[in-house]
């Protein structure tokens, strides 16, 4: 499963009072909703995060590792034989 991590900052809580001439009229709630909802019909998973600090948004937890099948350790390196010889 594809996931994402959703990091909006400063300002966007604002959306859809602020000057919704030029921002629009759809509140940052909405837009959230809406991701959430096409993200889940195409298989994937958000995380959201509104941080009003840009201090916030930087230390936001990141999205976690994709997992991974665990890999083969590297063979052990080749040793000489007791005559010095591969």
């Amino acid at each position: 499963m594809v996931e994402i991590t959703l990091i909006n900052g400063p300002n966007l809580a604002a959306l859809g009072s602020r000057e919704p001439d030029i921002y629009g009229h759809e509140t940052l709630q909405e837009i959230v909703s809406t991701l959430f909802r096409r993200a889940s019909e195409m298989g994937a998973r958000i995380t959201s995060v509104q941080a009003d600090g840009e201090g916030q948004v930087v230390s936001a937890p990141p999205a976690p590792a994709p997992r991974r099948a665990p890999r083969a350790p590297p063979p052990h390196p080749r040793r000489p034989a007791a005559g010095g010889r591969l």
